[in-house]
């Protein structure tokens, strides 16, 4: 079943538009919006997003796939993300991120934990080479990470679990993301792709 907006949001994201000169202008917090609701961007999401705010499909899906911090895809609900960038490598991120692998039982790459709490994985630079090796959970960011600190830190995710605080859990298995891009394509103004060396 195709992904729709909620009446909430639909409401959010004309509230947005006449807040801002031009309907582009609000597209980060569009969808922002749809990420909200969803717990991830959908291609379905982006297509609504564009519709509203009378842009091309590829336009949304460019800026989708540009920023990391949007989730195209289910993550845990505890989203831990490494940054993979030349600072925090040198000062020992493969470290951390062997560490973490081994403390969940996940590979780096966005796989959720066998209880979708957490999903691990490495994104480019999140701003904070002056306190490298740095991670970011959801929209917390932590400098000057070490094991012992990352433990700390998962351990207060499970508590806020526990407790019922935190984020929504994400919803169950989802379809097919990479496949359905395929059929998204004529719609993004890309027509059919023919392989490389075709």
């Amino acid at each position: 079943m195709p992904f729709e907006l909620s009446e909430r949001s639909r409401a959010e994201i004309e509230s947005l538009i006449a807040r801002y000169p031009t309907k582009k202008s609000c597209l980060l917090l569009a969808l922002r919006v749809v990420e909200r609701q969803q717990g991830w961007v959908s291609l379905d999401g982006m297509a609504l997003v564009a519709a509203m705010l009378g842009l091309s499909p590829a336009e949304v899906y460019g800026v989708v796939t540009f920023y990391p911090h949007y989730k195209r895809e289910v993550h845990g609900k505890y989203r831990l993300m490494v940054c993979g960038t030349l600072t925090c490598a040198l000062l020992g991120m493969k470290r951390l991120v062997r560490h973490i692998e081994e403390r969940l039982g996940v590979a780096c790459g966005g796989a959720r934990t066998a209880d979708g709490l957490f999903s691990l994985e490495k994104v480019e630079c999140i701003a904070a080479c002056g306190g490298a090796p740095a991670i970011q959970i959801n929209d917390q960011y932590h400098e000057n990470v070490t094991p012992q600190k990352l433990d700390d830190l998962i351990a207060a995710c499970r508590r806020e679990h526990a407790a019922g605080g935190g984020p929504p859990m994400p919803p169950g298995p989802v379809r097919d993301e990479p496949a359905r891009v395929a059929h998204f394509l004529p719609a993004l103004g890309l027509g059919r792709v023919a392989p490389v060396g075709v």
